[in-house]
């Protein structure tokens, strides 16, 4: 039998890693939370901005924040020994927030991103746009071909649902010129 809150707080991790990834941070997800955090990301360079990682604690729980004492002594060891920043994204009705661990600060994805890391941005729309498969192409470089969708309206859709490594169209935007037309 499925574990119903198992899933609905998976799909909350995905969609913050997912809504981050857009906007160009690496992000590496613990499963079954095993580790330091739920999430750790890395930003994208940005001489003017924080190059400080993020310790995520993603919670999608009624409690909304709430966190129990043996991951409190855990979260605060954490923001004792690490540079990054530790903080917990949690739902507000149906609103993405964020509680930064060292401040007690609670405030919107949005404006965490914009002050921190100076990007602005939208959290619905980076999850509606990850579904959409309006990716960035350092996530899923695959071809896309023409559809007409339900509403008569001709749309782009990846030919596969997810990247095949093994494609001789498949390339990365870090490969060098000279190697692009290479087949393995």
């Amino acid at each position: 039998m499925p574990n119903y809150n198992k899933q609905k707080g998976n799909r909350w991790e995905y969609n913050i890693k997912h809504s981050l990834e857009m906007l160009g941070f690496t992000l590496i997800r613990a499963y079954s939370s095993i580790g330091t955090a739920d999430l750790i990301g890395v930003p994208p360079y940005n001489p003017k901005g924080n190059s400080k990682s993020l310790l995520i604690q993603a919670k999608d729980t009624k409690a909304k924040d709430y966190i129990d004492p043996f991951e409190r002594t855990h979260l605060d060891y954490l923001q004792s020994i690490c540079a990054g920043v530790v903080c917990i994204f949690y739902k507000d009705n149906s609103k993405c927030m964020v509680k930064i661990w060292e401040t007690s600060e609670k405030i919107t994805f949005e404006e965490f991103l914009l002050k921190y890391y100076g990007i602005p941005c939208s959290f619905p729309e980076l999850v509606k746009g990850f579904k959409e498969f309006r990716r960035p192409i350092h996530l899923y470089p695959i071809d896309k071909e023409i559809y007409t969708g339900r509403d008569g309206k001709e749309k782009e859709k990846p030919i596969a649902p997810f990247a095949d490594l093994y494609s001789v169209n498949t390339w990365y935007p870090h490969t060098p010129e000279k190697y692009k037309d290479k087949h393995l």
